[in-house]
């Protein structure tokens, strides 16, 4: 199989097709496939699971939650940026879903076909800004809208919500397409046949830097960043490297925007983009590519850049579908981003009901919302994610550090005590766990959560635990899970250990 029909299956892991879509895709295969027998060998296996890939967010319910059709062809993806992710529907003990792999086979094949219609180069314009709508919608009005909140999925047409950028958003497609990723303040979304972070994407990054404009193809560095507010000065500092159309002052979702179109030229015979969208540990810009960028005005908070991008003159007609993703766009009020970098030093976090921490070193911090919040130790490849009062996934509330023991027991969790700990004057039990490579969701984080079985906690593949009862905020969890393999186990024990002993509770 190639590379991009790999990766199409890759972002199939999400949010499953509707019930009315299944019954209609069936009939269609059947007719179409009667007695050819050309998919009687398909390599994968067709699972659906209780849980889908997903981050923590809003949610809302949805009428077609209960189907899910996912590929298997085997480990799926694993960012070490991904934010409280399900890691993989076909990575867990789900229950088999009684469809044929045959369906599997073509769904991804008609994918293929019915997203991939390039233009022929001689037809293609010159396309416009975005003419984005110019009101600020109600929150209330969106309650309607199916929440996108994994990373790697296929949606439909309709209305979607997103709210990973901190200021949330409403949007409308009328063909399916795909979200690759979703987490850490950076979304993407893309044509489903996509190979390629600039192959036909649109990219929503809460970040207040651009590049430095003299190397604008390099990652960006956050100290020497220039204000992503600051466009038209970027395109003045930029080198000859980069061409430039002049920008335009529109809005785009209720806000004022900056656009302006950029290609960066190749100067060798063959530029190719990253395989996989633009995270904080890539370039935003690619040479080669051809880009929309603009920059939506946040008051006082950080903007949110838009990075529109084809990696070919061919595709130019494109533009025009993100056109029209965009002026469908509509985005809530402002909120923080809910990433933020932290200096060494003292940092205060609301999980936990308000907590202060000595921080050795900068990292980054994420806090989507109350009660949760993520830490990224440099140089060590794992995260620390801090939890208050979780649920089960019935909407029970954990206690007892038993309580929470027996549900990690009932998902085949390898635990073991270690010495106590001391944090912020309270006793917490120390677990170093092991929960393999499938782990299932346990805990969820809030009630809003219970409606989507896909969204929630997970305990560490491989890593540690320190749990609190504490007296008057409830059960409280710290996890470090070792991202980058068994080395990194135990640098991150001892890195987190250090950092909870300087943990203070906040006076409430």
């Amino acid at each position: 199989m190639t590379e991009n029909i790999e990766n199409i299956v890759h972002a199939a892991q999400g949010q499953g097709p509707s019930p009315d879509f299944v019954a209609r895709l069936r009939a269609q295969i059947v007719a179409e496939t009667e007695g050819s027998g050309s998919v009687a060998n398909g390599g994968g296996r067709v699972r659906t699971a209780d849980a889908l890939p997903n981050s923590l967010g809003t949610v809302v319910d949805e009428p077609d939650d209960d189907t899910a059709l996912v590929i298997e062809l085997g480990p799926g993806r694993r960012d070490k940026n991904d934010f409280i992710e399900v890691r993989n529907p076909t990575q867990r003990g789900a229950q088999l879903l009684a469809v044929a792999a045959v369906v599997a086979v073509v769904f991804i094949g008609m994918w293929v076909i019915l997203s991939f219609n390039e233009p022929d180069p001689e037809e293609v314009d010159t396309v416009d800004t975005p003419t984005p709508t110019t009101e600020v919608s109600d929150s209330n009005q969106n309650r309607g809208a199916a929440p996108l909140t994994a990373d790697n999925t296929v949606f439909e047409p309709g209305t979607h919500r997103i709210d990973t950028l901190g200021t949330a958003f409403t949007f409308s497609v009328e063909e399916m397409a795909g979200v690759l990723v979703n987490s850490n303040g950076v979304v993407s979304i893309t044509d489903l046949s996509s190979d390629s972070a600039d192959d036909r994407t649109i990219t929503f990054r809460r970040t207040p830097f651009l590049p430095h404009p003299s190397a604008p193809t390099a990652v960006v560095d956050q100290t020497t960043g220039w204000p992503a507010t600051d466009l038209v000065g970027w395109l003045e500092a930029t080198g000859d490297e980069i061409m430039a159309g002049e920008p335009t002052a529109t809005t785009l979702g209720g806000f004022d925007a900056t656009f302006v179109e950029l290609e960066f030229p190749c100067p060798v015979e063959n530029c190719v983009a990253p395989a996989t969208p633009s995270q904080g540990n890539q370039p935003v810009f690619n040479e080669g590519s051809l880009y929309r960028l603009g920059v939506v005005d946040q008051g006082p908070e950080d903007p949110i850049v838009v990075v529109v991008a084809i990696d070919d003159v061919a595709e130019a007609a494109w533009f025009d579908e993100a056109d029209a993703l965009l002026s469908s766009l509509s985005f809530e009020a402002i909120e923080p981003n809910p990433v933020k970098r932290a200096l060494a030093g003292l940092a205060e976090l609301a999980v936990f009901d308000g907590v202060l921490l000595d921080l050795p070193e900068a990292v980054v911090i994420v806090e989507p919302f109350g009660g949760f919040a993520r830490i990224f130790p440099p140089q060590i490849g794992g995260d620390v994610e801090f939890l208050t009062r979780p649920l089960d996934t019935n909407g029970v509330e954990v206690t007892t550090v038993d309580g929470l023991l027996q549900l990690l027991g009932d998902e085949a969790v390898v635990v073991t005590e270690l010495d106590t700990s001391d944090i912020g004057g309270v006793e917490a039990r120390v677990f170093e766990v092991a929960s393999g490579p499938f782990p299932n969701i346990v805990l969820k984080a809030r009630t809003a959560d219970l409606a989507r079985t896909e969204f929630g906690w997970e305990s560490p593949e491989l890593g540690h635990l320190w749990v609190i009862e504490h007296p008057s905020r409830g059960l409280l969890i710290v996890s470090a899970e070792a991202l980058a393999g068994p080395g990194a186990v135990e640098p991150l024990r001892q890195w987190t250990d250090g950092l909870l002993r300087t943990l203070e509770f906040r006076e409430r």
